[in-house]
Parts: C-alpha cells; sequence; structure tokens
C-alpha cells in the first residue's frame, strides 16, 4: 500500500504598500510650481509683446481744457462767510461792525452782497454789486456799481470803508474755498500731497461759481 502524497501548503507573504511622506508630495507640488513659473517666463520673453525700451505711450489729441473745473455754490459761500464773521468779527474804525453778508453769484462774473452793519446803535442794510476777476492766481472783486443804501446814512469816509473791509472779506473766503477745490489731500489724514492749482479762470453763473485750474504734480 502507498503513502498518501502529502501536499505541502505555500504561504505568500502579502506585499507590501508604499506610502509616500508629506515631505516628498511638498517636494513634489515645490518642483511642479517652479516648473510652471519656468515654463510661463519662458514663454513670455519667446511669444509675447516685444523687446523693452524708453519710448512713451502715444498721448491723446490735447484737450484744450483746464486739468480741473470747479464749482461751488452761493449757499455754501454763505456758510463760510458767516462762520467766519462768528468767528472773527469785522470792525471798522472801531465804530462800524460788520452783522452780516449774504452773497448772490449772478451772471457775467457779477456778485451781489446783501450787507447789514450797526453804527452807533443803529441799523444800516446796503447791497453792493461787484465783478469777480482773476488777479495774481487770486480771486478779486472790484466794484461794478454805487451801493444802494437804505436805513441810516454814513459819512462817505466810512461808507468806503465798509464797502473795502466787506469785498477783502468776502474776496478772502472765496480765496480760500477756490484754492482748497484744486488742491489734492490724503482722504485719511487730510494732508496735501503735492498738487498746486494754478487758477486760471473764474465766472458765476445763477447760483454758482466756476473756477478752472491748471494743476502741477511735485511728487
Amino acid at each position: 500500500m502507498s503513502n498518501p502524497i502529502q501536499m505541502t501548503p505555500v504561504t505568500r507573504q502579502p506585499r507590501q504598500v508604499k506610502f509616500i511622506g508629506w515631505w516628498q508630495a511638498l517636494l513634489f507640488m515645490v518642483a511642479g510650481g517652479v516648473l510652471t513659473i519656468g515654463l510661463a517666463i519662458l514663454y513670455l520673453v519667446l511669444f509675447v509683446g516685444s523687446p523693452q525700451n524708453n519710448t512713451p505711450l502715444t498721448l491723446p489729441p490735447v484737450s484744450g481744457k483746464a486739468d480741473l473745473t470747479a464749482q461751488v455754490s452761493q449757499e455754501y459761500v454763505n456758510r463760510e462767510i458767516a462762520s467766519a464773521l462768528t468767528k472773527k468779527p469785522v470792525n471798522i474804525l472801531g465804530v462800524v461792525d460788520v452783522k452780516q453778508v449774504v452773497v448772490e453769484f449772478n451772471p457775467d462774473s457779477v456778485l451781489a452782497a446783501d450787507v447789514r452793519i450797526a453804527a452807533f446803535g443803529r441799523q444800516l442794510d446796503f447791497n453792493i454789486k461787484d465783478i469777480v476777476q482773476v488777479r495774481g492766481n487770486q480771486v478779486a472783486l472790484t466794484l461794478k456799481e454805487d451801493p444802494k443804501l437804505g436805513g441810516l446814512g454814513l459819512p462817505l469816509g466810512i461808507l468806503n470803508g465798509v464797502l473795502d473791509q466787506v469785498n477783502v472779506s468776502v474776496a478772502s473766503q472765496l480765496n480760500q474755498l477756490i484754492t482748497s477745490l484744486g488742491q489734492a489731500k490724503d482722504c485719511t489724514t487730510g494732508q496735501q500731497i503735492g498738487r498746486v492749482p494754478t487758477l486760471l479762470a473764474i465766472n458765476s453763473q445763477q447760483g454758482v461759481l466756476n473756477a478752472q485750474f491748471n494743476i502741477a504734480i511735485t511728487t
């Protein structure tokens, strides 16, 4: 009787799976990024644009217009004048106090001003009309006609002093407002950022004053 054949089982070892470490993955990502950037730069150098030069872009045709045109309403000017008179009252010759000045902008560069003054315990209202002009990069007022008086009359010398002082005060306020319009400022600090305006022309329409500037950039 023959011996039975004995089968020897074969044991298979499980295959080990190799895992890529995180540092290897990171290295592959960096290498891929560097390769992509390098190819993009090579493409730009070889196929995009033209060799660098210092030739500036062509400017559009000259418009002939001012760099900046600004408009100021008579309401705003009147608020500023009232504030200035409150902070710093105007007195002429120690006798006359300027109580109120209300301006109105009319066509053809005419500024009309109603003025109220007090003298010797009495009140005097009168109206003056000026021509608004540019003189030496400043707003200037030139009397257009003799003032229209109402109420108490004043000696001519005092009246002329009142007219001169009122015109100086109004012109000063206009210059502060107009000049500030042409100056660029930092929105957060309010500091000027190198924009110097030159007042070219000024004219008035009904209710508004128009100013034109050229702007020099210094910084």
